[in-house]
C-alpha cells in the first residue's frame, strides 16, 4: 500500500492536472485515504487505556482520525469549483460521499445468514461427528472455521459501520448550508445531483447501490436542509435525459439505482406504521423551510401519509411517460436503454395495472417491429414482457394504490403532461395509447419550467 500511495498523484493533482473525473480519481484514491485512516485511528485507539473495552471511545477516535486525515482533501477540492456551489453543499460533504463505499454504509445482514445456514446445512448433512471419519471430521472442523471467520468478519463491519454513522452525525448540519429557504428546496438538491449521484450512480453496479443506500442515509440521520422529498422528486419526474446518455452498461446501472430507490419509496408506501416511523417526522419531509436555514419541525408542515401516497402515483406516471417516450422514438439507444431499465426495476414499476397495460402494449410494438430486425432489441422485449406478465397478479387499481377524491382529482396538475417529458422527442399520438392525466396533486420542484413549491402544493391539498 505504501508504494500504491507513493506512486499516486494526490485527487487534487487528479482533478486538476490530469484532468481525471471524480468518480475514477476517487475511486483510484480510496484505498489510500481508508489506508491513512486505519492508520492513524490505529495510533490514536493504542494512546488511550479505554478505547479497547469502550465502542464510544473508538468511535470518536475513529471520527478524530478521520477528520486529521481528510482535512487536506477537504481543502484541496474548494478551488475546483465556483464558490457559488459551496454556498449550497460543504467541500466536507463532497468528499464524505466520494470517499465512502457501501461497506461503509451497511453489513449485508441476510447475505451472511445465508451463506453461514448453508455452511451449518452442510455440516449437518455429514452426520454425528463422533462416528463420522476422519476426513468428515476434517471437513466439518473446515465449515466450522469458515463460520466463525463470516461471524467474526461480520461483527468487525457492523463496528466499522457504527463508527462511520458516529463520524457522519458529527458531520451532517454541517454538510448544506442554504443561502435562503428557496436555496434549500432547489439548488441543495440540484448540486446534490450534478456533483454526487449522477456522475456516481453509473460508474459500477456497487455504486450504483451506494448512491441509493447514500440517500436513504441523509433522510434516516434527518440531515439538516435536505428535502428527501424533492431529491426523490427531481430524480422521478423526468429520467428522459439520463435514459437516453447512458451508454448499455451505464443504463443497467442506472437501473439499479432506481430499482433501490423505487425500493424505499414502496417500503413508506406500503403501509402508514412504517411511513410514521420512517418518514411523518423527518425533516426530509417537511414542506416549509425558514429563512434560517432550518427546516420547520411542526407537524402541520409535513406530508402526510395519504399525501404522500399521491405524491408516488404522480412519481409512477412520470416514469412511464418517460419510458414511453424513450419506447416510442425510433432512436436505438433509446429504446435499449429503456428496455435495459425496465427489466431492472420489474419487481417495484409498474404496479398499476392500469400503467402496465400502456407499458405492455408499447414493448410489444417494438417486440413485433424488431423481430426481423434488431434482434438484441427482440431480445430484451421479448424478456421484459415475460417478467411483466409473471407479476400481473400484483398489479394494483389506483383506488387502491392511493384515494382517489373529487378534491384531489380537481387539484391543478401543474407541470404539463403533453411537454415536459422531453421537447425533442415525439409526442404519443393515438388517443387510446395515451398515458392518462394522473388524477394526482404534482410535487414539483421550483425550476425554469415551473415556480411551486412543495409547500405550494401541499397548502392547494389543505
Amino acid at each position: 500500500m505504501e508504494e500504491y500511495i507513493n506512486h499516486l498523484p494526490s485527487v487534487h493533482d487528479l482533478l486538476d492536472q490530469h484532468h481525471v473525473h471524480m468518480d475514477v480519481a476517487f475511486f483510484l484514491a480510496r484505498p489510500m485515504f481508508n489506508h491513512s485512516i486505519n492508520t492513524r485511528f490505529d495510533v490514536l485507539r493504542k494512546a488511550d487505556p479505554n478505547a479497547k473495552k469502550s465502542l464510544p471511545v473508538r468511535q470518536t477516535k475513529y471520527a478524530e482520525a478521520h477528520k486529521e486525515v481528510m482535512s487536506s482533501i477537504v481543502k484541496s477540492v474548494v478551488p475546483l469549483h465556483p464558490e457559488k456551489v459551496w454556498e449550497d453543499v460543504s467541500p466536507g460533504f463532497l468528499v464524505t460521499f466520494w470517499s465512502l463505499t457501501l461497506y461503509d454504509l451497511c453489513v449485508p445482514n441476510e447475505a451472511y445468514k445465508r451463506e453461514i445456514n448453508k455452511l451449518k446445512a452442510q455440516s449437518t448433512a455429514m452426520g454425528d461427528s463422533k462416528q463420522a471419519s476422519t476426513k468428515v471430521k476434517k471437513e466439518q472442523e473446515r465449515l466450522g472455521s469458515i463460520i466463525a471467520k463470516l461471524n467474526d468478519e461480520k461483527k468487525k463491519q457492523q463496528e466499522h459501520v457504527e463508527k462511520i454513522f458516529f463520524m457522519l452525525n458529527q458531520e451532517k448540519d454541517s454538510w448544506f448550508l442554504s443561502r435562503s429557504a428557496k436555496a434549500a428546496k432547489n439548488e441543495t438538491i440540484t448540486q446534490f445531483l450534478q456533483l454526487c449521484l449522477f456522475p456516481r450512480c453509473i460508474f459500477t453496479h456497487t455504486d450504483a447501490m451506494y448512491c441509493a443506500k447514500f440517500v436513504q442515509t441523509l433522510h434516516s440521520l434527518k440531515t439538516a436542509n435536505f428535502s428527501t422529498l424533492l431529491c426523490y422528486d427531481r430524480l422521478f419526474c423526468d429520467i428522459t435525459y439520463s435514459v437516453t446518455l447512458c451508454t448499455e452498461n451505464e443504463a443497467h446501472r442506472y437501473g439499479i439505482f432506481l430499482n433501490e430507490m423505487l425500493k424505499n419509496v414502496t417500503r413508506w408506501h406500503s403501509t402508514k406504521d412504517i411511513f410514521e416511523k420512517e418518514c411523518a417526522t423527518y425533516p426530509g419531509f417537511v414542506t416549509k423551510c425558514k429563512n434560517s436555514d432550518q427546516f420547520v419541525q411542526s407537524s402541520n408542515d409535513h406530508v402526510g401519509y395519504e399525501n404522500f401516497r399521491h405524491v408516488c402515483h404522480k412519481w409512477h406516471y412520470k416514469i412511464t411517460k418517460a419510458m414511453m417516450v424513450c419506447l416510442e422514438s425510433k432512436d436505438y439507444v433509446q429504446i435499449r436503454n429503456s428496455l435495459i431499465i425496465l427489466i431492472k426495476i420489474v419487481n417495484h414499476f409498474p404496479v398499476l395495472a392500469k400503467l402496465a397495460t400502456l407499458i405492455e402494449k408499447k414493448v410489444e410494438k417494438v417486440r413485433e417491429d424488431e423481430k426481423d430486425k434488431r434482434q438484441d432489441l427482440y431480445t430484451l422485449a421479448t424478456s421484459y414482457c415475460g417478467l411483466l406478465k409473471g407479476r400481473a397478479s400484483q398489479f394494483l387499481k389506483d383506488s387502491d394504490f392511493h384515494q382517489v377524491t373529487e378534491k384531489v382529482s380537481q387539484v391543478k396538475n401543474i407541470v404539463d403532461n403533453k411537454s415536459e417529458v422531453t421537447k425533442n422527442n415525439q409526442s404519443i399520438k393515438k388517443k387510446e395509447d395515451q398515458v392518462p392525466e394522473a388524477k394526482t396533486p404534482p410535487l414539483p420542484v421550483v425550476n425554469a419550467i415551473n415556480g411551486t413549491s412543495v409547500t405550494e402544493w401541499v397548502e392547494a391539498e389543505k
